[in-house]
């Protein structure tokens, strides 16, 4: 009486089931490794977009801030990019200004033609002398903002003297 025997049941058998565990177990670790790969590409250009995003917007944000100290602004004149009724331009109302439906409309950057800069007259800072004669200092909003994939926004607060 002659068994046939299966290779799954002698040693040799052991050797091929021990080769293929460990063959599913190296792809399922390699896919794994290449899934988290992919990942972290993702999430590196991500932030690559949002840092471009923010330079390029407090980039904008600072070439205004050069515009208002080398020319001179008054509570009742300043250039088109600028709003000058006091408390206009704040968090609800910035949007409208950044698409243009305002009055003031906001300026193209130097740097790069997605990055924009707009200000905004907050009025006269809190502490300031209250005698008719004597200049004050005015609080001026200057944001800068840049759309390229995702956007960023920057908003500095800047103090004149007039």
């Amino acid at each position: 009486m002659n068994k046939l025997s299966s290779p799954s049941m002698n040693e040799k058998g052991s050797v091929i089931i021990f080769t293929l565990m460990v063959l599913t177990l190296l792809t399922i670790i390699g896919l794994a490794s290449v899934y988290t790969a992919s990942t972290e590409v993702e999430m590196a250009g991500a932030e690559f977009i949002y840092q471009r995003n923010f330079y390029l917007a407090e980039g904008a944000a600072m070439e205004a801030v050069d515009w208002l100290e080398s020319n001179t602004v008054t509570a009742t004149s300043g250039p088109s990019w600028m709003e000058l009724t006091p408390g206009a331009l704040n968090g609800t109302t910035i949007d409208n200004y950044w698409a243009g439906t305002e009055v003031s409309q906001p300026q193209a950057c130097a740097i790069d033609a997605d990055a924009r800069f707009i200000a905004a007259f907050e009025g006269v800072s809190a502490g300031s002398s209250l005698d008719v004669s004597k200049s004050k200092m005015h609080d001026i909003s200057v944001y800068g903002r840049c759309q390229k994939r995702g956007v960023a926004e920057v908003r500095l607060g800047f103090r004149a003297v007039f």
